[in-house]
């Protein structure tokens, strides 16, 4: 496999695990975490990036709640290389 090769394929890898990390819910612990609502989810500044170069992607995002004064205090992210492994809270990435 040529460098090239290698270089469009952790790209497309890291663009799935953005997409699957940034899209899985945010909180799964407690009453409190289902209140919070994730919105502006990115991957390296980016809402939908075509392609990450980087092993440590930085991710973010903004949470809304409708309780006043409520926030996050702790944060699980799983990274998967399918829907249905997030769906049972396990990741293989």
């Amino acid at each position: 496999m040529s460098d090239v090769e290698k270089k469009r394929q952790r790209n497309r890898i890291m663009k799935r695990i953005c997409a699957l990390a940034l899209g899985s819910a945010i909180g799964t612990g407690g009453a409190a975490a289902a209140t919070l609502k994730p919105f502006g989810l990115r991957c390296e500044y980016a809402i939908n990036p075509l392609g990450v170069d980087r092993p440590r992607p930085i991710f973010s995002r903004k949470l809304e709640s409708e309780i006043r004064g409520e926030r996050q205090t702790a944060y699980r992210v799983l990274v998967a290389s399918a829907r249905p492994l997030l769906d049972r809270s396990a990741g293989d990435l």
